[in-house]
């Protein structure tokens, strides 16, 4: 078959786009320097993690150290606590505490100098104690149960029981039991300070 150009061929070569010349160098250049601006900001990124990632692993190991130091003071504030506890415990051992040293006073005040004792037994329970000694002779044991149930310390003087010493131990040995009044147990305010 035969091919018919009906076009003119003047006319042909004005539907063909043309670039103009040197305008295939800037578009490529454009290209490039928008390849470098990319790579550029793709490592300013890089480069701004990495520092990011670095600071966060700092402060972590900061975090932990803080961590650790709360974790002493926790351990102290533990110990501090019980110490407290301890102390406030015996505060209150000392102020509930039974001073006999003021009972002993008042029984020296009232004893006979020429009485030995030889054993004592205490019951702050009962606020009595008894105790066991000896004299010289049963005389000597009623002078110390008068003196003894004359002091307004005691409320109750009662004597147990008394036996004449054997020949190892001459005199007689007696076992009084003695009621101390509750107030001259405990410290008076002033002895407290």
């Amino acid at each position: 078959m035969v091919e018919i150009n009906l076009l003119q061929p003047e006319k042909k070569s004005q539907f063909e786009a043309h670039a103009p010349a040197g305008s295939g160098n800037f578009l490529l250049w454009g290209l490039v320097a928008l390849m470098v601006l990319e790579l550029g900001g793709f490592g300013a990124l890089y480069s701004f993690r990495k520092k990011a990632d670095s600071k966060a692993a700092v402060e972590q190991a900061k975090i932990v150290e803080i961590d650790k130091k709360i974790a002493s003071f926790s351990n102290e504030l533990n110990r501090v606590t019980t110490d407290q506890g301890v102390l406030s415990t015996f505060s209150e051992l000392l102020d509930k505490h039974i001073h006999w040293s003021n009972v002993w006073k008042a029984l020296g005040e009232y004893t006979l100098k020429s009485v030995q004792y030889l054993n004592l037994e205490t019951s702050a329970v009962q606020n009595t104690f008894v105790v066991s000694g000896r004299v010289s002779n049963f005389t000597e044991v009623g002078k110390l149960l008068l003196g003894l149930q004359s002091s307004e310390n005691f409320t109750a003087v009662e004597l147990l029981s008394t036996k004449a010493g054997d020949v190892a131990s001459e005199g007689v040995e007696f076992q009084v039991s003695v009621t101390v009044k509750s107030d001259l147990l405990v410290p008076s305010i002033s002895e407290k300070k």
